[in-house]
């Protein structure tokens, strides 16, 4: 029997609602291990769900500790990281000089700041490393092994963030001599934000640029790696085309039936408004005859008045209210509005995959971040590349912006020419392509 874990809310969309863990255990026995079981229990009763036991409180403090410090130590591997790291632990100048329009600072103390970054030098990250190993030995107790000793797999995603979780479980399976199969959860998970401290049996992974990030970023020489695609995009492939609906923050629901621009929001979300303003004042001659979206980020870390959002902009359409965050519910739009307008989001591919002419405006970002939009394109590895598609923009400065915009609304009646990028994102039916990467595995 295998056992998948769930740690994270994100990791109950992706593989939960995409009905991923459904298809596996309809073909073979699955057990799904999760910190909080009501979070799956009630809508998918089917499932089978253990709650997952808790760990001594002195193993994340260790587990976090390392991987801030492994942050600092490896930080000249790539730029985000570079960004991130000086961010967080650097200097008073240093977290100056490198202020990023996404990268948000962790809070850190002056003292912690310095003892991660005298952590971070031999000998004494390795003796950190052998604390943190010895802290699993002691302090992971045989009740907790027990959870996992009668399956043959464990399927762990990567959600690429500081946490106790990932590590951990990979290392509970090398220890009871189970399988252990990490799976990519997001677009930039394998190039930003933290690197992998413990190192999986197998990797299953959205692309060959992610494979690429597990070798040259995360220096990981022994983990196997297939490619799988995401369980994200499965239904652009499906052909299943449904009307664009906007989940409105009232509760109600309008169905959109004039032209319209789709604006994703951010994670940060802190230029969100930005944008929209910007994307107003660009088609002020066009804005009687189509409808503009905003769909907030669903974890966004900056919270916007929608009220007074809507009060300002009148023809603007918010989706956010009950069923915004429902998996699949973006697709209709992405695949309808005419030019779709973020921040390098994943919303980015989606509107890439579905034929969609995307802009992302390089020139905006608050005047307080020297680290631009334009510095993350040219130098983080996930965008290497996408700037050879034809249907994305990037305008420089507001009146290529506009452009841009009225060159998508005079072409929105052409066919649409879906992009081919298949070395980000594997084309793929994701469940089956999962199924048959495990059976493989199980063969081995």
């Amino acid at each position: 029997m295998r056992a998948f874990i769930l740690y994270s809310k994100s990791q109950v969309n992706s593989f939960v609602k995409s009905s991923v863990l459904t298809d596996i255990a309809n073909t073979s026995p699955l057990e799904v291990l999760v910190k909080n079981c009501g979070l799956i229990q009630e809508k998918y009763p089917s499932l089978s769900t253990k709650e997952l036991l808790g760990l001594n409180p002195f193993i994340p403090r260790i587990s976090g500790l390392v991987q801030m410090c492994a942050l600092w130590k490896y930080k000249d591997r790539s730029m985000n990281h570079t960004v991130r790291a000086f961010a967080s632990f650097g200097s008073k100048n240093q977290r100056t000089d490198w202020t990023c329009v996404v990268v948000s600072e962790m809070k850190v103390n002056f003292i912690k700041r310095l003892g991660i970054r005298m952590l971070s030098r031999s000998p004494f990250f390795e003796l950190l490393k052998w604390i943190e190993s010895a802290s699993r030995v002691f302090f992971i107790r045989k009740r907790i092994l027990d959870q996992f000793r009668n399956y043959s797999e464990l399927l762990i995603p990567f959600s690429g963030h500081i946490g106790i979780e990932f590590g951990t479980y990979v290392w509970i399976a090398k220890k009871l001599g189970i399988k252990s199969v990490a799976i990519q959860e997001n677009w930039d998970n394998l190039s930003t934000k933290t690197f992998l401290t413990e190192e999986p049996d197998y990797f299953f992974v959205w692309g060959k640029q992610s494979e690429g990030h597990i070798r040259a970023i995360h220096k990981m020489r022994d983990t196997k790696i297939t490619v799988i695609g995401s369980p994200r995009f499965s239904d652009y492939y499906s052909g299943n085309f449904l009307d664009p609906v906007v989940a409105l923050p009232d509760g109600g629901k309008v169905k959109i039936t004039k032209p319209f621009v789709l604006i994703g929001g951010t994670g940060d979300g802190i230029d969100d408004e930005v944008l929209l303003s910007t994307t107003f004042s660009a088609l002020s001659d066009y804005i009687r005859e189509i409808d503009v979206v905003y769909r907030p980020h669903p974890m966004s870390r900056t919270s916007h008045n929608l009220s007074e959002l809507e009060r300002k902009y009148p023809s603007l359409l918010i989706d956010a209210g009950e069923g915004a965050s429902d998996f699949g519910h973006q697709i209709p739009l992405v695949r309808n509005c005419f030019v779709l307008l973020n921040h390098f989001s994943t919303l980015t591919l989606e509107g890439l995959i579905a034929g969609t002419q995307v802009a992302v405006p390089l020139f905006l970002g608050r005047e307080t971040a020297r680290y631009k939009y334009r510095d993350i394109f040219n130098e983080w590895h996930h965008m290497s590349g996408i700037a050879f598609l034809a249907n994305l923009h990037l305008p420089s400065d507001p009146g290529e912006f506009a452009l841009s915009l009225r060159d998508s609304f005079h072409r929105r009646y052409e066919p649409r020419k879906p992009q081919d990028i298949d070395w980000v994102c594997h084309k793929s039916q994701y469940s089956a392509e999962l199924l048959n990467s495990l059976e493989r595995l199980e063969r081995e």
